[in-house]
């Protein structure tokens, strides 16, 4: 209401009083009242009527003042709050800028921010104003999202009534431990799911303004984008660094196969350049094709190792006795490990132990482990293999008594091409620990008390067949 209509809307009052009273006196007053005191009486009723009047009016008009103000304010406040969501590249301190915000502009006693925590029942308070000492980041409490938080305020009569206690209740128990009896609260929404609540909270009843779930929203729409653009920047970092590693993994690709294949390639060409020399072919001698043979074969040696990392066969899984696999593998190294004066011991398990596994596979993991062994050991030494069952799994340990493991290669051992020998891709313990974790298992290192090292190799054991009753067991 403007000003000039107050001021008519006053004087309209006032006229019509005043006539009222002028047509009331003479016939409630004698007529011989003395002339001084004629007017007293007038002005009296005359102020008594106008003074509630005039207090209406200017009450009125300062309420609408004072509404325009807060919803002036509110709006330059979410405006600025905007503006440094903006510039905030940190969640955390926006949330917690947000809060005493609301807290300070809506006059509340406390304000938090609840996040949805993976398993989408979880709230966790994340940032907070007015709550006890530790409670935020770890006041938690389980349920679905209330009806209240869209944004309607929560209903101040049904304090009155004796619901506060069960409202509290549905929401965090700890509203109910401050002693909150009214508040509203809305989503903060996320891509795929909401990303938490805001709301702000009082200890006395109170009714909020549409101005105020207004200005509420507001900030929470704001703290959306915020999250939405920090995601966006993680998922776009998380991608830049998947493709810096792949770009790194193809250049140290490309590197290994440059330099296993250039030292044969060298050693022939060497050949065909000293057969041609003195401007006329001669036929190679025998000593060379072989060389030439052994070259070649050595080239397709490191392709086939690199085509079984880069594209691993897919196990063909059967019954496989680990036993007689491990007596195989001895089968097949016995030959160099005599000359080296290297002992191999095995104590077959009393019973029989099968998993499920290629064979093949399980074959190439463990005749690494023991050429790595003999590798270690060349003045002789132990090569010993043994068979664990544990809980529904089999740990098969390959233990060499040769120096340990280096520690400039701990960290890395299991790392493409990462390797001491001077001969070597350094790929063989990365494709055998692919292998076990194909098998569902797994292969790790432990470097022994007393030196060497030891490889446990963990498999899952095979499920024993169900025998019907009285048959004999396997």
């Amino acid at each position: 209401m403007s000003s000039l209509r107050v001021f008519l809307a006053v004087l309209l009052v006032v006229l019509f009083i005043e006539l009222g009273v002028m047509l009331v006196l003479p016939e409630v007053f004698p007529a011989n009242l003395d002339p001084r005191w004629a007017s007293l009486p007038d002005a009296v009723l005359l102020t008594l009527l106008c003074a509630p009047v005039f207090w209406w009016l200017m009450s009125e008009r300062r309420q609408a003042e004072t509404e325009r103000n807060a919803r002036a304010h509110q709006q330059a406040t979410a405006f600025e709050f905007g503006r440094r969501a903006l510039a905030c590249a940190e969640v955390p301190q926006l949330l917690e800028e947000a809060v005493r915000c609301l807290a300070a502009t809506l006059r509340a006693n406390f304000a938090g921010i609840w996040e949805v925590l993976p398993d989408d029942t979880s709230r966790l308070l994340r940032a907070g104003v007015g709550w006890r000492k530790g409670a935020v980041g770890q006041s938690t409490w389980n349920a679905a999202l209330e009806p209240s938080a869209e944004g309607t305020p929560f209903p101040c009569q049904a304090y009155r009534q004796g619901k506060a206690r069960e409202h509290c209740g549905r929401c965090s128990p700890l509203l109910l431990e401050h002693g909150v009896r009214s508040g509203i609260c809305v989503v903060i929404q996320g891509d795929d799911r909401p990303f938490g609540l805001i709301g702000v909270y009082t200890a006395k009843p109170r009714n909020f303004t549409q101005d105020e779930v207004h200005f509420l929203q507001d900030i929470a729409i704001e703290i959306t984008l915020a999250v939405q653009r920090s995601r966006t920047e993680q998922r776009r970092r998380e991608r830049e660094t998947l493709r810096a590693e792949q770009m790194a993994y193809v250049a140290q690709l490309a590197t290994g196969v440059a330099h296993e294949i250039r030292n044969p390639l060298t050693s022939v060409k060497m050949l065909v350049q000293a057969n041609r020399e003195g401007g006329e072919a001669r036929s190679l001698s025998p000593e060379d094709l072989q060389v030439i043979e052994g070259e070649i074969r050595r080239m397709e040696h490191c392709l086939q190792t690199f085509l079984d990392y880069a594209r691993p066969p897919k196990p063909e899984r059967k019954p496989v006795d680990l036993t007689a696999l491990v007596q195989r593998t001895f089968a097949l190294v016995e030959g160099r490990a005599g000359p080296q004066n290297v002992q191999l011991r095995f104590e077959p398990p009393a019973e029989r132990i099968q998993v499920e596994a290629d064979a093949g596979q399980i074959q190439q993991v463990l005749l690494n482990l023991a050429l790595n062994a003999l590798d270690a050991m060349p003045q002789g030494g132990t090569l010993e293999i043994q068979i664990h069952p544990r809980d529904g799994r089999v740990e098969l340990a390959v233990r060499d008594a040769g120096p340990g493991i280096a520690a400039s290669m701990q960290g890395k051992l299991f790392q493409p091409f990462a390797t001491s020998k001077e001969k070597g891709v350094g790929l063989g313990l990365a494709i055998s620990r692919r292998i076990a974790e194909d098998h569902g298992g797994s292969l790790d290192v432990q470097s022994g008390i007393e030196g060497g090292a030891c490889f446990v190799l963990q498999l899952p054991l095979r499920p024993r067949p169900v025998s019907p009753v009285g048959a004999p067991s396997e």
